[in-house]
């Protein structure tokens, strides 16, 4: 499950070119919790998990990520959002401050304290994905594939102790959902 549009087109469209190619042995089902705060994404998790589509038949087969940015979560929330998270065994992917941190990290080998506000700024005047980036119709995925290893570096080089607060920016865990259908795939994401 995940916040907000953003996530939600990505993540579509990384599931497209996986069923464009014909890898059939992932599959991805991205679904936007109707709250975009912390505790309300990982419950809504819980709730497709335990009473949705996945019956017990596929549970042990099934890897559930919980995607959710620093945004306006207090610590608390974000602490009690692991906490259903570790018993649905979920796998909790933070970015922060938002998810964008992880379109900028495509471009940028080192990234510093930043904000919403800088990350869109920049992101929309960026000629691989322009001003429209947040538009419903824009395939980021696809703009973006060329330089995912390059993202995933530098997700990991950033990575911060104290991630779910605020002197964990920036920060952002979207690699491990790439570095896990790749392992899954046994091929690059970016040669498909």
């Amino acid at each position: 499950s995940c916040e907000g549009d953003t996530e939600e087109i990505y993540f579509k469209h990384l599931r497209k070119l996986l069923a464009d190619k014909g890898i059939n042995n992932i599959k991805i089902k991205v679904d936007k919790s109707p709250q975009p705060d912390a505790n309300s994404i990982v419950r809504y998790a819980k709730t497709l998990y335990y009473d949705g589509e996945f019956n017990k038949e596929f549970r042990n087969n099934i890897k559930i990520y919980c995607v959710f940015d620093k945004d306006e979560n207090t610590d608390e929330q974000i602490k009690n959002a692991i906490s259903i998270s570790n018993k649905i065994n979920a796998e909790i992917i933070f970015s922060n401050p938002c998810f964008e941190v992880w379109f900028y990290a495509h471009f940028r080998k080192n990234i510093t304290q930043t904000t919403k506000n800088k990350l869109n700024s920049y992101l929309m005047k960026n000629e691989n994905l322009g001003q429209h980036f947040k538009a419903k119709n824009n395939n980021n995925f696809n703009r973006l594939k060329p330089k995912l290893n390059t993202a995933i570096t530098t997700s990991k080089n950033i990575q911060k102790d104290n991630k779910y607060s605020d002197t964990g920016n920036p920060h952002t865990d979207v690699f491990k959902i790439i570095n896990y259908i790749e392992e899954i795939i046994g091929e690059s994401i970016t040669n498909l």
